[in-house]
């Protein structure tokens, strides 16, 4: 049997050697584009048994089901998870940043951890396997007696931000980073609840030698009870602080608080500033500096906080939600200004523009008081937001799919696009993918939230810092 995808010009093989003498047969296959749904002809040639051609008969025109909304999740999700197989060095065990090689990114390598578990529970890799890779992964994070330092450089149990991916030693003039460290111990810790054993303990062990005290300043000033965002020889610690707004201030408090070693003071959650405004006639929330989605995600790809609420009254999770509907909005709102821009085209968030890689690109209400943007979109962004509005995020992740074929390649949804400027990005983001695949897992299973939160330190954290469950 072959196929058609262009009236009969050209054909391709199905399958062979069907026995036809009053059997049923059944056979699929997948298209060379998944988008045309219609315009297929099928039909049979008969051979003899030298395999010549003897008859030919087209024996219907046919089209190719409409992929469902999960079968398209799971889509997604599998070419995500496909980065970090093929990506994981195999002596340290590190995830590299990017698709094209280079150095390891810690953020990476945590949601490295996480995809190891994704796949390992969804029958995309070996149990066994996922289970010896996140163990060379953990070794290189601890020292090897009390006397030695572990492998990866970093400092007071920090790591820096990139290492080089076949040593785990310092890429560049790269620094310790207190973020990206906490997304490796998020990661760690998620895969030490799911394999549990020697996993779980050196997960632990990496998290109980962090420092947390090291990098919050106790010093009388502005940044009092914040955390420096990091540290280099260079320069010592970073002149920046964790002192207004993000996910990323809220993952760093909560496993600080939590810590069974070096806790800090449960007040740093309440430090940082919150300032709340609405965009247009939406609903008002606590906004991020730059208003970049990525900035509202962060901490919900690992703490589950539906329906809980902080001491003062916050539910983070709603907070999202009006920030992913408000930076929806507002592209909606600059459709008539950029083509990429629409009700099922949004996403301004962290991510590869022409020219480089971009963080503080976003959405208002901003601290910063005015928002950049230039007609860019990332799929990360409603993938990062699927279980905070799930029909909105997966509706524009379909239409992506869909309209722009140039966005999808081997590891799925590319980074990012821009249609004023005819450009796809042309490289894969550990971050990227893993700003995919944990929250569309999330949305279909809850599955990390389950594990990660399954940790006692991690429940801990959330009782010291003053959550409890949101009534009515």
């Amino acid at each position: 049997f072959e196929y058609s995808a262009d009236k009969g010009d050209s054909w391709r093989t199905i399958g062979v050697d069907y026995d036809m003498s009053g059997n049923v047969h059944k056979f699929d296959w997948e298209p060379d584009n998944s988008r045309e749904l219609y315009n297929y002809q099928l039909r049979a040639v008969a051979v003899d048994i030298r395999g010549s051609e003897k008859a030919t008969e087209v024996l219907m025109d046919c089209g190719v089901q409409p992929i469902t909304d999960d079968e398209f999740l799971n889509l997604i999700e599998k070419k995500a998870f496909e980065f970090f197989k093929d990506h994981q060095d195999p002596n340290t065990g590190l995830f590299a940043d990017t698709s094209g090689g280079g150095d390891a990114s810690i953020a990476s390598t945590g949601i490295g951890f996480a995809a190891l578990c994704i796949g390992a529970e969804r029958g995309w890799i070996d149990k066994d396997e996922a289970r010896k890779r996140a163990i060379t992964t953990l070794d290189t994070f601890l020292p090897r007696t009390p006397e030695e330092e572990p492998l990866a450089e970093g400092r007071f149990g920090f790591f820096y931000h990139f290492l080089r991916k076949h040593t785990a030693k310092r890429a560049g003039k790269s620094e310790i980073s207190t973020v990206d460290t906490a997304i490796l111990v998020c990661g760690a810790l998620t895969a030490g609840e799911y394999f549990g054993g020697e996993v779980k303990k050196k997960a632990e062990e990496i998290y109980k030698r962090v420092e947390w005290e090291k990098f919050l300043s106790l010093e009388e000033g502005p940044w009092f009870n914040n955390f420096s965002m990091g540290w280099s020889p260079e320069r010592g610690f970073l002149d920046s602080y964790w002192d207004f707004y993000t996910d990323e201030s809220i993952l760093i408090s909560l496993l600080a608080i939590g810590s069974p070693t070096h806790p800090v003071d449960p007040e740093v959650f309440y430090t940082w500033a919150r300032h709340s405004a609405a965009y247009e006639t939406g609903k008002p929330f606590i906004f991020t500096w730059h208003g970049a989605l990525f900035s509202y995600q962060y901490a919900h790809l690992w703490f589950d906080l539906r329906n809980k609420i902080d001491r003062q009254g916050v539910d983070w999770f709603e907070n999202t939600t009006n920030a992913t509907l408000a930076n929806r909005q507002f592209c909606i709102d600059n459709a008539d200004k950029f083509k990429g821009y629409g009700p099922n085209s949004w996403g301004i968030t962290s991510m590869a523009r022409p020219g480089g890689y971009i963080m503080h690109f976003g959405a208002p209400p901003t601290g910063s008081g005015e928002p950049q943007y230039d007609g860019t979109i990332s799929p990360t962004g409603p993938a990062g937001s699927i279980v905070f509005t799930p029909y909105l995020a997966t509706s524009a992740l379909k239409y992506m799919y869909m309209t722009h074929p140039r966005l999808w390649g081997q590891y799925g949804l590319k980074d990012s696009f821009n249609l004023d400027l005819n450009w796809y990005a042309p490289t894969y983001y550990g971050i990227g993918v893993g700003m995919i695949l944990v929250p569309v897992e999330n949305f279909r299973t809850g599955f990390v939230w389950k594990n990660f939160m399954k940790n006692e330190y991690i429940q801990n954290s959330l009782v010291k810092a003053g959550f409890t469950g949101k009534k009515g």
